[in-house]
């Protein structure tokens, strides 16, 4: 008979520290992450591909701005012949596209890190610039937003396939548990 008055008592000091390291390799969703056929394996190398390609361009359309900004920025100091126009108009364009430049390429890199947050605003910029293109009726602009915004989409449902089976948004294609597969040509 023990006579330790707190050995069946489930208080505070007797349950296991909830800061210790993990005893075995899991993910933070409790579990092993593991691929439970090759399909889940084919999804997660997809996620990843479109989120890079994803983020890309939208890098691309940051650095597309810059350039623009530069543009502007030397038309309307008259530096390339044209007319030159009032101060307050040349710190407003600078302003405005280098603004512009710096969150298209911010979302791009955050994009490429995984950040979904990322995805969200980048497709609000997307929406944006269909409005954009429409009321200029630029046709070719529309449908490379269109594809883009398409794009968008497809990385938010792999996302959200991603998140239902429990596996981080960040794992590598390596990370998970290998499978028994069969061969591609059996």
């Amino acid at each position: 008979m023990s006579h330790d008055p707190f050995a069946n008592n489930p208080g505070p000091f007797n349950n296991p520290n909830p800061y210790a390291p993990p005893t075995s390799q899991s993910s933070p969703f409790g579990g092993p992450v593991s691929s439970a056929d090759p399909a889940t394996f084919k999804l997660l190398q997809d996620f990843r591909s479109q989120m890079h390609a994803l983020g890309g361009i939208w890098i691309f359309f940051g650095v597309v701005v810059v350039a623009l900004c530069i543009f502007l920025s030397l038309a309307a100091s008259g530096a390339i012949g044209a007319n030159k126009l009032p101060e307050v108009l040349e710190g407003v364009f600078i302003v405005l596209f280098a603004g512009l430049s710096l969150l298209w390429f911010t979302v791009g890199v955050l994009t490429c890190q995984k950040i979904m947050p990322a995805v969200y605003v980048g497709l609000v910029l997307s929406y944006l610039s269909v409005i954009g293109n429409l009321l200029r009726f630029n046709i070719c602009g529309l449908v490379i937003v269109g594809a883009i915004i398409v794009q968008a989409h497809r990385v938010i449902s792999f996302a959200t396939k991603l998140k239902a089976l429990g596996i981080p948004l960040t794992t590598k294609p390596n990370e998970l548990q290998a499978v028994a597969r069969m061969p591609q040509n059996y």
